[in-house]
């Protein structure tokens, strides 16, 4: 047999005057709070992962993004002319011992010059990439042989200038 309910009575909670009774009320409002705190939290994670994100994509413009051409010594990669101004040019640099020239394919088409030397490097690079600059339309990115931009340049690769040793030390 059924009881019937009575008036300000539903599920089990007291109505008074037809509005949820104050424990209703004190749920209803931790379930909202917990609600609005499991949104702050999925924010914030969308927030980190998108942050991440930009700092990656940052990270990796800082890096140069080596595509390289089919065959990456051909002489059309390599003109002559860039060649032969930057052997001249390097021979008179002391402390160069050799440099690796790779043109870059990918959204912008670069020379990348890698540079193995003794000096300060941050004059040399500057005054090759200079000497490169007067030869060539493209753009001129300068590195050192160890940095991890070369070393895809560097190995397999002959230099297309390297220092001339005399002497039974050297």
């Amino acid at each position: 047999r059924q009881v019937p309910r009575q008036q300000g009575q539903q599920d089990g909670k007291v109505l008074v005057g037809g509005a949820p009774s104050l424990s209703s009320q004190v749920d209803m409002a931790m379930n909202n709070l917990k609600k609005e705190k499991e949104m702050e939290a999925y924010i914030r994670a969308a927030k980190e992962t998108e942050a991440r994100k930009a700092a990656e994509a940052e990270e990796s413009e800082d890096k140069p993004k080596i595509q390289q051409t089919v065959n990456p010594v051909s002489a059309a990669e390599k003109p002559q002319e860039l060649i032969d101004a930057l052997s001249r040019y390097l021979k008179k640099q002391k402390g160069v011992k050799r440099a690796y020239l790779q043109l870059m394919l990918g959204e912008q088409p670069h020379y990348l010059i890698a540079v193995e030397c003794d000096d300060d490097r941050a004059a040399v690079f500057a005054a090759i990439k200079a000497e490169a600059g007067t030869y060539t339309d493209l753009a001129v990115k300068v590195v050192d042989v160890a940095s991890d931009s070369a070393k895809d340049l560097v190995s397999g690769e002959k230099p297309f200038y390297e220092k001339k040793r005399f002497g039974l030390f050297s």
